[in-house]
């Protein structure tokens, strides 16, 4: 009897309950927080896992908006702290970025994607490259095939190649993305200014960014931003410069099966 006295002595000496609040060795929790933890020389040590994808929803199933893991890496997605900024039925899974505050005066946040290979969909309809997620402006970018008929694999051996893009969450209103591009190469240069729309019924559908193909070997720079306005980290208040490679009929990359599946392709956003 003694001993179980001790121990519930301790475990109040370590645990505060205060107003719903838990402090953990401290007896004073910060009153914003609803968990507040103290230690001289330990760390929080969040669920460590494998992702699947930037989309996984079976790992964790029904993941909630905002759950917080880390994950141990993969191929696709580098190891790190990822939170889900989708939904429980659509997750989307983004790694939290430390470094400088992006803020009005200073500050900005990059995002890449890089590959080999053309992005062409398999017999399913799927495509294998990884797309571009920003989700400051509540945007994905990708460059897709479309159109044509692809190998055993997943490069194209014909079709359009596009850069394209869409909305990661459905808005509330209809939103707009303005975009001025310019895009130059061995054989050609062109600069054009666009204005996307997107509805709450047509948000996850890709559009085209130019009426152009992108059948060249081009490097390109855009600068995008978005009418949306959220209640929390508004679209409307960033702006992004995207810019890369785009690696389509160079000869040198054109892969064994001469379907460029050794062509380079980029994508980077500067968000500020």
């Amino acid at each position: 009897m003694k001993g179980r006295k001790i121990l519930a002595m301790c475990a109040i000496c370590c645990l505060s309950l205060v107003n719903g609040q838990v402090g953990i060795n401290t007896s004073t929790p910060d009153l914003s927080a609803i968990l507040h933890l103290e230690s001289p020389n330990k760390g929080f040590l969040p669920t460590r896992l494998t992702l699947i994808s930037s989309t996984d929803g079976t790992t964790i199933p029904n993941p909630a908006t905002g759950l917080v893991v880390y994950h141990k890496g993969s191929a696709s997605m580098g190891a790190g702290i990822y939170v889900n900024i989708g939904t429980p039925t659509a997750p989307k899974w983004t790694k939290s970025v430390g470094g400088q505050e992006n803020s009005e005066t200073h500050g900005s946040t990059v995002y890449k994607a890089k590959y080999r290979g053309r992005n062409a969909a398999n017999s399913a309809g799927v495509y294998s490259k990884p797309d571009l997620i920003i989700p400051e402006l509540n945007l994905m970018v990708r460059f897709a095939i479309v159109g044509g008929s692809t190998t055993s694999g997943t490069n194209a051996l014909t079709g359009n190649n596009r850069l394209q893009v869409r909305l990661i969450n459905q808005p509330s209103t209809d939103v707009t993305i303005t975009s001025y591009s310019h895009w130059h190469g061995p054989v050609t240069h062109n600069s054009r200014g666009v204005n996307l729309s997107f509805t709450s019924a047509n948000f996850d559908q890709w559009q085209n960014t130019d009426t152009e193909a992108w059948n060249n070997q081009w490097g390109y720079y855009y600068l995008l931003y978005s009418s949306e306005i959220r209640a929390v980290k508004s679209p409307k208040d960033f702006a992004m410069n995207l810019y890369g490679i785009c690696g389509y009929g160079n000869s040198i990359a054109a892969g064994p099966q001469k379907d460029g599946s050794d062509e380079m392709y980029s994508l980077a956003a500067e968000v500020f």
